[in-house]
Formats: structure tokens, sequence, C-alpha cells
């Protein structure tokens, strides 16, 4: 496994610096950061198959679309990415 010095970027994609974030904590947690969003798609398809077969294929198809679109825009939105670099957003730089 490969070390990370303290001025390295975090290995978690945060953006910052491996000493501000995850400096003495666990990085096991990066691995379960999906583990919701998964459960969550299977359990909606397997409602969405369930009620294609009980009721209608179009209920079904609905409902389980419908669960895909909710947990891709939990991920989606869930960890925005880090800023930018920093300063004033109304100033223009014309390469002065």
């Amino acid at each position: 496994m490969e070390t990370v010095s303290r001025n390295d970027p975090c290995p978690c994609g945060s953006g910052k610096k491996y000493k501000n974030c995850h400096l003495g904590k666990s990085l096991e947690t990066r691995s379960r950061r999906f583990l919701v969003p998964l459960v969550l798609a299977f359990g909606g398809a397997a409602i969405g198959v369930y009620l294609a077969i009980v009721k209608s294929v179009t209920l079904g198809l609905s409902v389980g679309a419908g669960a895909l679109i909710v947990v891709g825009l939990f991920v989606l939105l869930r960890d925005p990415p880090p800023p930018g670099h920093g300063g004033d957003p109304g100033a223009i730089n014309f390469g002065k």
C-alpha cells in the first residue's frame, strides 16, 4: 500500500491536504461511501420488478426508473466538489 505524505492531496478526493483531512483518521469509510445508494438502487429496482409482475409493467418501470433517478441525484448532490482556487469570483483576469 502506498503511504501518503502529510502535504499530499488526501486520497479521499476532498481536495484538501492529507494533514487537514484524514491524518489520524481511517480512510475505510471511503469504500463504504456508496453502500447506501447501492442498497437503495437495488431495493428500488426490486420493488419495480415486483410491481411489474403483480400490477403492470408500466407501473413497475416507472417505480424502478424513479428510484434510480432519486439514487443518482443523491450520489451527485451529496458530496459537492471542493471550491476553486479562491479569490474574488467577480474579478476578471485579463492576463495582466
